[in-house]
């Protein structure tokens, strides 16, 4: 039997968070914040009530191609800025502290008796608000946060 409830986390320095109650067929929560305060929404919900999915960041490579096309052609043309090396630099640190809460939340979550699915990235354009509507039927106010956590969790 499948847990009535589905929980989407999408991870970083602004922690998405949604709540599907699949019995009831309706969003039960949809938000983002701190990492902690979203952790605190879920802790009411036992662990046999809930699948929790999780973006699997690990999955993700520090550098995007698309950045590292364009610095290799800054570089080559002697065009780098000590800027762009230090924004190079800052999207390696951003991901690699992410990935690391990602770990430490799945960990963190399994002591604590949930199942947690680990969800490979998607590889499709962000939802606007107006997409998000139509695909989850969810008329709440939203951000970009809350709307990769809901991507994690719909159809499941």
């Amino acid at each position: 039997m499948k847990s009535p409830f589905n929980i989407g986390l999408d991870l970083g320095q602004t922690t998405g968070l949604a709540i599907y109650d699949r019995e009831e067929r309706e969003w039960h929560l949809v938000t983002s914040g701190l990492w902690l305060d979203m952790i605190r929404y879920i802790k009411p919900f036992p662990p046999d009530t809930c699948n929790i999915y999780i973006e699997d960041t690990r999955k993700i490579k520090a550098i995007y191609d698309r950045h590292m096309k364009e610095y290799e052609t800054k570089i080559r043309t002697r065009r780098i800025e000590m800027s762009d090396l230090r924004k190079l630099a800052k999207i390696a640190q951003n991901v690699g502290g992410v990935k690391k809460l990602c770990q430490c939340t799945q960990e963190l979550l399994e002591i604590e008796g949930y199942i947690v699915k680990m969800v490979p990235p998607v590889r499709e354009p962000k939802w606007n608000a107006r997409t998000s509507m139509r695909m989850t039927g969810y008329t709440g106010q939203t951000n970009q946060h809350s709307r990769d956590a809901m991507r994690l969790i719909i159809g499941r």
